[in-house]
């Protein structure tokens, strides 16, 4: 995999392009279809300074646990976080002694996890580009910020991960548009193209309200159920 070196401090060294929102697909783009070293991405900079604050932390904990709890009338008591980055919602389970398995892909995200005290028998470091069974099945399944940064022809394999472990699966993802285009981002799809590879798995969604996704500051804009288990009529947040 080809070594990017993009961690400087502004402009077009940080992987930033601009308005070529499909870039990955741009075969005139040099980097297009590049399949990219996580390391070379998510570095110790990238990491260096937390990235989530602590009352995101806290609103993202307890409407996860609420939800749940709502939903299924019963307490949560295990989650998987597929794509923890540096540990801060694996931390903020744990401090309310709900257990919880991260997996992370990166080496520096799971240093970073590491250095909040996160047991190491608690993570998993795995590219979740590649699939990977617990053969264990979870309250829930969280996954937030995660999609876009995943190249598309490894997308199925990201949603069969999180399938394949719970029956209720927590989601965002950014979509085209957002922001400028930038090399993290290389899978921005529409809300439709996530529906529809959820789907394709048998999982129906249902969209959380706009306080809910602000709360979160954006890491929490989708629920995604197994039709078989939850009736959409009856998911009532």
């Amino acid at each position: 995999m080809k070594k990017i070196e993009i961690f400087t401090v502004t402009g077009e060294d940080t992987g930033w392009l601009g308005n070529n929102q499909k870039w990955w697909f741009d075969s005139n783009y040099e980097n297009s279809f590049e399949i990219f070293d996580l390391d070379s991405f998510y570095s110790y900079h990238y990491f260096k300074n937390d990235h989530v604050s602590q009352t995101v932390v806290h609103n993202y904990v307890n409407l996860i646990k609420t939800i749940y709890e709502n939903l299924t009338l019963n307490e949560l008591s295990s989650v998987l976080e597929a794509g923890c980055g540096g540990g801060w919602f694996t931390k903020g389970f744990l401090d309310q002694n709900i257990d919880i398995i991260a997996i992370e892909g990166s080496k520096c995200g799971y240093e970073a996890s590491l250095r909040k005290n996160i047991p190491a028998n608690i993570l998993i470091q795995h590219d979740l580009r590649r699939a990977i069974n617990l053969h264990k099945k979870f309250d829930i399944v969280l996954c937030t910020e995660v999609g876009e940064h995943i190249e598309t022809p490894f997308t199925s394999q990201l949603i069969k991960t999180l399938v394949e472990h719970s029956n209720l699966v927590w989601f965002s993802f950014e979509p085209p548009n957002t922001n400028d285009a930038h090399l993290h981002h290389c899978n921005e799809m529409p809300e439709k193209f996530w529906i529809n590879i959820f789907n394709f798995y048998n999982y129906g969604c249902y969209k959380l309200p706009k306080e809910i996704f602000e709360k979160c500051d954006g890491r929490g804009s989708h629920l995604f159920f197994n039709k078989d288990e939850f009736d959409i009529k009856k998911i009532i947040i």
